[in-house]
């Protein structure tokens, strides 16, 4: 793709850039980097993040939602069944 905004490298004057992926050391996450394509120069421009984290954040939000919402549905399972239990208890000790 062509650098259409006319960047250059702070370093070389280079207009020609690479994503590079790579872990750095003490890591244990992989970042992207943004650098100069210049096979002399390398420059490094910016890193981003291997995880889009703010998705990575709705996608748990949307999954702990949808447990939340089956654990409700268990408890009102749950409270119905207590309701038929006491009911037959009432029912059987009515009958003594």
């Amino acid at each position: 793709m062509a650098n259409i905004s006319g960047t250059k490298c702070p370093k070389c004057g280079h207009t020609s850039f690479e994503l590079v992926r790579d872990c750095p050391t003490n890591s244990n996450h992989d970042m992207y980097y943004i650098r100069c394509s210049s096979f002399s120069c390398h420059t490094f421009l910016h890193a981003i993040p291997l995880a889009d984290t703010n998705y990575l954040i709705e996608e748990t939000k949307k999954s702990v939602e949808r447990r939340i919402s089956g654990v409700e549905n268990n408890i009102g399972i749950v409270n119905e069944n207590i309701g038929r239990v006491v009911a037959l208890i009432k029912a059987f000790t009515d009958k003594k």
